[in-house]
């Protein structure tokens, strides 16, 4: 419908009544021409005043405000007849019709009900029926459709780790690697026009206030007021997730749901490798060749100007995919039947960089051992990024002397602060390729089995995501 046209209806309704009060005679043709203007208008005006609508699919996302079938039956309080109107996308977007903005409480019946896995205890998971979450002033209601399952998710399904609950432990829905599409937007986002019904998006997890002192500073993964989805609340094991609006980015058209539920372990990735400070030209070393592990492997050089890159892992499997993804060294460490076994690894990496050893290492696992192996192997003024999260007992021991007078460094990378944009901008760019890291996707009645199949290594896995229809 166009506003522009509406304009003239009351304009010529109104000429219409001044020239039948001055002739008093009015021909058919003009009589049923101001009839039909007067209808129009009323139609028109009942619609402003009703300020609703029903969908004739019954699609979930217009019933959630979001117009996006060519067909509408309008419904009003003044006219009990429906009329139908052909309906332009665009033009309800991008001109913020009232038929866009539809009151949340209005949602249908058939999605205020979600099906999902609500996590109680120790290998005790339960696809369940809950309420849709209500959306606050600061909320965004995101229908899920994508999410990865991460290697903390199954730390928490065999009670490895505790959620972080009040007590730690359930009930609550896990799942925090997530991508999906905005059904519901709160007040404060829809008056800034960050997001609207529609917008493909992806979540980050880490959610700050954007009011302590660590948020001024830009220390926002140590917000005082920090809530996860999927680790503190319920997350997006769920047929829909609400997120605070801080947590939202656009994901660019060119970047699928699929690739864009790995974009919160990039994230971290991209962190952990601006930590690294590489220099161009450096040799790298990445240990573990986990998911993460190989999207470094990839980024080190497409993204970072890394000379060479070696991958240093305990399965063949996944080392032979970072050679597909750009490492030009593999070494395992454990078995000795592997065509890449090493038994001293620094005599290894020694023999390929000229003696100089690494000049970069980042280790993307939780052993100590590797970590105290990763020290060692690094070479003069060496910086060593510690990344993976270590058991809480864990210590890992330096030698002090050669450490000192080789004048390594030590740095940390805990979670993504202030990377999400570079890290969105790799993606669209296509400096990495993320798709291809899902090897198993299953829906979401069988995530507890896709868990049990991570844990047991069936059929040599590295990424598993979890698609919700």
């Amino acid at each position: 419908f166009n506003f522009r046209k509406f304009n003239r209806y009351p304009r010529k309704i109104i000429q219409g009544l001044c020239r039948f009060k001055r002739k008093r005679i009015m021909t058919k043709k003009k009589k049923k021409k101001l009839i039909k203007h007067i209808t129009i208008f009323i139609v028109v005006l009942s619609l402003v005043i009703g300020r609703y609508a029903y969908v004739t699919n019954n699609n979930p996302k217009a019933l959630c405000g979001y117009v996006k079938t060519p067909t509408v039956e309008i419904y009003s309080p003044i006219t009990t007849k429906i009329k139908k109107f052909l309906v332009k996308e665009k033009d309800f977007v991008k001109k913020g019709d009232l038929l866009v903005q539809l009151d949340s409480s209005l949602i249908d019946a058939k999605i205020k009900q979600l099906n999902a896995q609500v996590f109680y205890e120790k290998e005790k998971m339960e696809m369940e029926e809950l309420a849709v979450p209500a959306v606050g002033d600061s909320d965004v209601l995101v229908k899920v459709k994508n999410v990865g399952i991460c290697g903390s998710d199954i730390s928490y399904y065999y009670g490895l780790s505790p959620v972080d609950t009040p007590d730690g432990k359930g009930p609550i829905v896990l799942g925090h690697e997530f991508s999906g599409e905005v059904v519901d937007v709160g007040s404060i986002p829809q008056s800034m026009r960050l997001f609207k019904p529609g917008d493909r998006v992806v979540v980050n997890p880490v959610q700050h206030c954007n009011a302590c002192y660590n948020c001024a500073q830009g220390k926002t993964h140590m917000c005082q007021n920090l809530k996860v989805p999927g680790v503190s609340v319920n997350g997006a094991f769920a047929e829909y997730c609400s997120s605070h609006y801080t947590g939202l980015f656009k994901l660019p058209d060119n970047v699928s749901y699929e690739a864009g539920a790995l974009i919160e372990p990039l994230a971290c990735g991209v962190n952990g490798m601006n930590r690294l400070a590489i220099e161009p030209g450096q040799f790298v070393a990445v240990f573990g060749p986990g998911p993460i592990g190989l999207m470094m492997v990839q980024i080190a050089k497409t993204a970072y100007g890394a000379g060479k890159v070696a991958l240093i892992g305990t399965r063949d499997y996944r080392l032979e995919a970072g050679k597909k993804y750009g490492a030009d060294y593999l070494f395992n460490t454990s078995d000795k039947n592997s065509r890449y076994y090493v038994p001293d690894l620094k005599k290894a990496l020694s023999d390929v960089t000229r003696g100089s050893l690494a000049d970069r290492i980042i280790v993307p696992t939780s052993s100590n051992e590797a970590f105290e192996e990763a020290v060692d192997c690094g070479g003069n003024c060496s910086i060593i990024v510690h990344f993976g999260l270590p058991d809480g007992d864990a210590v890992f021991k330096v030698p002090a002397l050669s450490f000192h007078t080789m004048d390594k460094q030590i740095r940390s990378a805990w979670l993504a602060p202030q990377v999400w944009p570079q890290t969105i901008r790799i993606i669209q760019e296509g400096l990495i390729d993320l798709e291809s890291l899902v090897t198993h996707k299953a829906p979401l009645r069988d995530t507890v089995g896709t868990i049990q199949a991570l844990k047991e290594r069936k059929g040599n896995p590295i990424k598993a995501e979890i698609v919700v229809e």
